[in-house]
């Protein structure tokens, strides 16, 4: 048996699959089987795969349905052979020690569920644009669950058991998926973080208004779905097939907290697509941020957009 499944979904993702296959084989730790669950791909991600397994039999391609995400996730970890599961998205380049320091750290205390990494951050054309340091105590990475995601999803190694314990990744928690996991998991397992960077993170490009302000209402549900939890109460999501206002109102999560978060983001992404110099995506954010209800927030949100806008 290997010691480590890394799955990786991909959906047309031809651009550049072939160098984030290229990381994992060129790994110094090489006790693994890589699946790449091709979800109904219509480009030559499918032959670009089938090249890779021909040249190295850890490689195997997983046709799935096209179901998106979360399915092509919980797919791969089902034929997962390995007790331990690393992920890896197809735009990514996974440095050649990566597994290697992880493997090591997860050895040197196997009561960790879950261990991430920080990542080197780069843009569509492979430049550096910055670099994360997350928070590597478990205690700390408990912490700020309660207030955010801490991890880099493609980063992670986890026991296989304890995501199956868990139910895996949850539909309804499509643009969050990865937080709704980790949260589910800190409740009975410990999450860390080493701090070097073993992965470049790929920045995609274009921003998409409608994207972040389901993410928002996903990571708000993730934070409240867990208090009714921890509270020994039911969680209503569980069979959820998507996350609305509706569903936010049954956790007990009203319009206004959301309209303020998707504020709160929107400056933020806009700041950020500044900074990549994307003026399309900045205004873009900006325009998302200035649409929502202004509430008790409205001179505050009103004296940052008009502070933004002068950079126009």
């Amino acid at each position: 048996m290997v010691a480590l499944s890394v799955v990786l979904p991909v959906r047309n993702g031809e651009a550049y699959l072939d160098m984030a296959l290229a990381s994992i084989r060129a790994q110094t730790f090489e006790d693994f089987e890589l699946l790449v669950v091709d979800d109904a791909s219509s480009d030559r991600s499918a032959e670009i795969c089938a090249r890779h397994a021909l040249e190295d039999a850890r490689v195997q391609r997983l046709a799935n349905t096209g179901s998106g995400l979360v399915d092509a996730l919980n797919f791969g970890v089902t034929c997962a052979k390995a007790p331990l599961i690393a992920r890896m998205d197809a735009d990514d380049i996974a440095l050649p020690a990566r597994f290697e320091k992880q493997m090591a750290a997860m050895a040197a205390d196997p009561g960790l569920a879950v261990l991430g990494t920080g990542t080197a951050r780069i843009d569509a054309q492979g430049h550096p644009v910055d670099a994360t340091t997350p928070p590597t105590d478990p205690d700390e990475v408990a912490r700020i669950l309660l207030k955010g995601n801490p991890m880099a999803h493609p980063t992670v190694i986890m026991q296989r058991s304890v995501v199956e314990a868990v139910g895996g990744y949850r539909p309804a928690y499509l643009r969050a998926e990865d937080y709704d996991l980790w949260m589910r998991i800190a409740e009975i397992g410990r999450i860390g973080n080493l701090a070097e960077p073993l992965l470049n993170y790929r920045i995609g490009t274009g921003f998409l208004p409608d994207l972040l302000k389901d993410q928002v209402r996903s990571e708000i549900a993730v934070r409240a779905s867990a208090m009714l939890r921890r509270a020994g109460l039911p969680d209503p999501s569980d069979n959820w097939a998507t996350i609305d206002q509706a569903g936010l109102d049954e956790l007990g999560v009203d319009a206004s907290a959301v309209n303020r978060e998707i504020t709160r983001r929107g400056l933020q992404m806009a700041r950020f697509l500044r900074k990549l110099g994307d003026q399309e995506g900045f205004r873009a954010a900006l325009d998302l941020a200035d649409s929502q209800p202004r509430n008790e927030m409205g001179a505050v949100v009103d004296h940052l957009l008009r502070r933004a806008k002068v950079f126009m």
